[in-house]
């Protein structure tokens, strides 16, 4: 289940939570220092941020003023030193200081990506075009003046593809400093893409990409070099206002943030030549599958205890074609090689009889498996798990089409320890359970078991989410070989499925969007993660996502964003999310709502309660008709 609660707002550290929330309220967003300003528009921990400045001589801060925010957006690092040169990112630019010209100048933000090998990447989870070099550019020397006249009038015809961009692009007086040559366009669907040297252009003809319709926006393309790991560690990691009244500057851009495990390695950086270089040709990209795209439409359930034929109907009627039950292991096999299936009969039989492929997420080691002193979490054998995957297969054949290996097990609440043996542990028990289901039926889908989306690294609460699939790959080598998709739980939080960290058309709910954690679309940063890991063909299934509504009398502690969702925001968020797996993503092929009828099941002091898509009586919420009459 979302256990947005646990991680980021539990009962553990309400207390401290509760009072760095109040300190924010009454800090401004911003406010003068020394020499420069300091930002917390961008800052993950609260009330922390960036401070841009003139320091030494570097003219940071006075070229920050005079472009202007809608054109380089708020700061997103520190300065640190990168190819040589001191440097600073924005939402929209980076910039760097030349000394030999005593002038700022700016990254070639998109060709860093590209020679990164991240163009494939780009393309599908960021509808990026990919580079392209221009044939004709190789009949001049850019050295000449007269001849690179003759380059940049090759790529500014690329504009003539969309007028909207073009004017929006020439508008701009100083467009070859901030935005580079024009490289290539491409229309995606509902949004028209341009890409130059250092930025992005869109523009979206249907509402839902957070852009006004028809209108030419940029990208947030300082970030992209963030969500790709190019600037990581302390580079990235905000400060608080007195550490940047003290002149807080990075001296080594690859450090560990305090307190955080160690950054995943970042692409040695090479220098990047100005726009008055000849264009880079595009190396090979990184394949990313065009995917089969969304074809599993799924509804977990309570469905064990009399409750299956009356969900299993519900689900059908919405015309969804998955169902997910979750097997507790620990109810089952209760003693070694003695099982009580009678429960999960049920289960499986109301599910087969109508047609809807199954989806069986196994979870919680019986007792006899735990090591001594264990009170819940995996089994100490990781190897024990294997038996039970064959008895399950065995007992139901032909009506299992997926297992997802364990739920959330960045939680302590799940797993039980978050040492560091957690991941190599995690990876053998994955291994394990993969081998024994191949081996009785190998068309079942075997799924990396979801963890929570949190920011939090905290042994005795939680991992970060995407830090556990990084950790799990690096600590299990081959991990990739033992399971066909990776499972995420992309839950909005109160935020819509369209809003993205420091976004300029979000929600804003104080509170619950100062961490990429709290987006529906965190699910973006694990697939890059797998792509860097060298895994980059396996689909991603959401297996639980949702957004939960609440009335104020209802709200359940540290889940208080619920109450800026209206049951119609609930239905349109669910809707949205679905047309933008469709339109946007074809690498996510499966989705189950959390949930179908908690309601029915748990009362409203619980946190399942204000997912439900039915009502107390098993009526129907506007999720559910939304979504019943939603194409699929």
């Amino acid at each position: 289940m979302p256990r947005i609660l646990r991680v980021l707002a539990g009962v553990l550290i309400m207390g401290l939570l509760t009072v760095a929330i109040s300190t924010a309220a009454e800090l401004p967003d911003d406010e003068a220092i020394p020499n420069g300003h300091f930002y917390r528009q961008t800052g993950q921990e609260t009330g922390n941020g960036y401070a841009v400045t003139d320091a030494g001589g570097v003219m940071f801060y006075e070229t920050f003023q005079r472009l202007g925010l809608s054109n380089v957006g708020y700061p997103v690092s520190h300065r640190f030193p990168y190819a040589g040169l001191t440097t600073q990112a924005f939402q929209k630019v980076v910039m760097q200081w030349n000394p030999s010209t005593q002038a700022v100048q700016f990254l070639n933000t998109m060709d860093v990506l590209n020679g990164a090998g991240l163009d494939g990447v780009m393309e599908q989870i960021r509808q990026v075009p990919l580079h392209q070099a221009l044939a004709a550019d190789s009949l001049y020397n850019p050295n000449t003046p007269a001849e690179f006249e003759a380059i940049v009038q090759n790529h500014l015809a690329i504009l003539d593809q969309n007028p909207t961009i073009k004017a929006r692009f020439l508008a701009e007086t100083s467009w070859l400093e901030l935005y580079g040559l024009p490289i290539n366009y491409r229309v995606f669907g509902n949004v028209q893409v341009l890409r130059s040297q250092r930025q992005v252009f869109q523009v979206w003809t249907a509402a839902g990409g957070g852009c006004p319709l028809n209108e030419a926006c940029l990208a947030n393309t300082g970030d992209f070099l963030k969500e790709f790991n190019i600037f990581t560690g302390a580079a990235v990691q905000p400060v608080s206002v007195e550490q940047a009244r003290a002149g807080y500057e990075v001296t080594d851009p690859t450090a560990a943030p305090p307190s955080q495990p160690t950054a995943v390695p970042t692409v040695a950086p090479t220098a990047i030549p100005g726009a008055t270089a000849t264009p880079i040709p595009a190396p090979t990209a990184t394949p990313v599958p065009a995917g089969s795209g969304l074809v599993g439409f799924g509804m977990q359930a309570h469905m064990v205890g009399g409750y299956a034929n009356a969900a299993t109907d519900k689900i059908v009627e919405a015309g969804f074609n998955w169902t997910k039950q979750q097997f507790r292991w620990s109810e089952i096999e209760t003693s070694r090689g003695v099982f009580n299936w009678a429960p999960y009969d049920e289960v499986v039989n109301a599910a087969s009889a109508r047609g809807l492929s199954l989806l069986a997420s196994v979870v919680s080691a019986p007792s006899w498996s735990l090591a001594p002193g264990v009170s819940h979490g995996p089994p100490a054998n990781a190897a024990d798990i294997a038996p039970f995957m064959t008895a399950l297969l065995q007992r139901y054949p032909g009506k299992i089409h997926a297992v997802e290996v364990w739920n959330e097990a960045n939680l302590f609440h799940e797993w039980g320890f978050l040492d560091a043996s957690a991941f190599n542990h995690y990876g053998q028990m994955l291994q394990a359970a993969y081998t024994a289901i191949k081996n009785v039926d190998a068309s079942v889908t075997v799924i990396f078991g979801a963890p929570t989306p949190t920011g939090v690294n905290d042994p005795n609460i939680g991992i970060d989410d995407a830090t556990y699939i990084r950790r799990v790959y690096e600590e299990f080598p081959g991990i990739g070989n033992y399971f066909d998709a990776m499972g995420v739980h992309p839950n909005g939080g109160a935020n819509a499925p369209d809003d993205t960290l420091g976004g300029a058309n979000n929600r804003n709910v104080p509170g619950w969007n100062n961490h990429a954690s709290f987006f529906f679309t965190r699910f973006v940063e694990l697939k890059a993660i797998m792509i860097a890991q060298g895994d980059p063909n396996k689909p991603i299934w959401f297996t639980e996502f949702g957004w939960s509504s609440t009335p104020t009398s209802e709200i359940v502690a540290g889940y208080e964003y619920s109450q800026y969702n209206s049951e119609q925001d609930q239905a349109t968020f669910l809707v949205r999310a679905f047309q933008k797996m469709r339109t946007e993503y074809p690498y996510v092929t499966h989705m189950f709502i959390w949930n179908l009828n908690f309601q029915q099941v748990v009362g409203p002091t619980d946190e399942k309660y204000g997912f439900g898509i039915l009502n107390s009586i098993g009526g129907h919420r506007p999720a559910y008709d939304a979504l019943k009459a939603m194409p699929k």
